[in-house]
């Protein structure tokens, strides 16, 4: 929320986000943040919340003057592609130097220092298990006069969508993506499809060479040249890369002659890896409902979902927050008492 009231995000279906608007302008320099937990369970606090999804949240209100450290780190992330992992302290109590809203900050090659002492190992180590899982856990730190709460928060860049062609049909498909925020790279060999004016939106567009285009294991690719002879040529590239999602527009007929010739080639064991025809089964008709289906079987693999309605689902929807108490004999060096 800046001076203007403007609002960026959320952390609810929009029930809270006007308290926590008012209470953020209440921080000021000196008493710059404040936790504050809501309870749907409280028929009260429901009530005058119009709270409906019962549960309880806790919300960790801070003050940011110009672009803090965790801002900065977080855009660095991105900027440079690279994972990383963030604690955040949100309460701390009894004979501890820490405090709510130190932070530590770590990548693979760098960790910074906010607060936290460098003799804090547990959270060090939660940090580097983090970065290395891409889990994020809130984890309480207790030892036998002082407790201290974080969260250590899995940094992840936006996700990178690789799309081979860019016909017609690749441009409501490049908007659904970056509408979720994700990292869009547009390839064709033909100059005058692939041009930036075209696509505005895509954060990459290139004719070059597409085994030039860097793959990673959260890369999701989707073929879609229309020219027989590109996804002939595509296909096995992709197929031997580490993208976890490979999808190819066209008949299933098309596409099955592709998978032979590349099967007759030698043995194979990534044939599976491909969906085609690619997208959920919603009765897509047109460039942007097919986008819609593609984006949503994107999706489901990438979050291991089935794809199918959720009233089939049994369970909760979203798995529950993982959290964790750690208790140490080291305690968490001594200052004094937090007021």
């Amino acid at each position: 929320i800046d001076s203007t009231g403007r609002r960026i995000g959320a952390v609810s279906g929009g029930c809270l986000e006007a308290d926590v608007a008012r209470r953020g302008r209440l921080l000021t320099a000196s008493d710059c943040n404040a936790l504050v937990r809501y309870d749907g369970s409280d028929e009260d606090v429901a009530w005058g919340f119009g709270l409906g999804c019962n549960g309880s949240i806790q919300v960790f209100i801070e003050r940011l003057d110009k672009l803090p450290p965790c801002l900065q780190f977080i855009r660095r992330c991105f900027q440079q592609r690279t994972n990383g992992a963030m604690a955040t302290v949100f309460a701390a109590h009894g004979q501890t130097s820490i405090r709510p809203g130190d932070r530590l900050m770590m990548t693979a090659d760098s960790t910074d220092r906010h607060g936290i002492p460098r003799d804090e190992l547990s959270i060090h180590s939660d940090a580097a298990h983090c970065l290395a899982t891409g889990e994020s856990t809130t984890t309480t730190y207790q030892t036998a006069g002082s407790s201290v709460q974080a969260l250590i928060e899995a940094i992840k860049p936006p996700l990178p969508l690789l799309i081979f062609g860019a016909g017609h049909d690749a441009l409501p498909l490049v908007n659904a993506a970056k509408s979720l925020g994700w990292h869009v790279t547009l390839w064709d060999r033909r100059p005058g499809y692939a041009r930036a004016d075209r696509f505005p939106q895509a954060d990459v567009v290139t004719t070059g060479d597409p085994q030039s285009i860097p793959i990673s294991s959260d890369s999701a690719a989707v073929v879609m040249t229309h020219h027989y002879p590109d996804d002939r040529a595509l296909l096995p590239m992709l197929l031997n890369s580490p993208a976890r999602y490979i999808g190819m527009l066209g008949p299933r007929s098309r596409t099955d002659r592709i998978l032979a010739e590349i099967a007759a080639e030698g043995p194979t064991t990534a044939l599976d890896r491909l969906h085609a025809p690619i997208g959920l089964d919603v009765g897509a008709e047109g460039s942007d409902q097919v986008a819609l289906a593609i984006i949503a079987e994107i999706l489901a693999i990438l979050n291991h979902r089935p794809g199918t309605p959720l009233r089939q689902r049994r369970g909760p929807i979203h798995p529950p927050a993982k959290t964790r108490i750690v208790s140490t004999e080291n305690p968490v060096p001594a200052v004094k008492a937090n007021p």
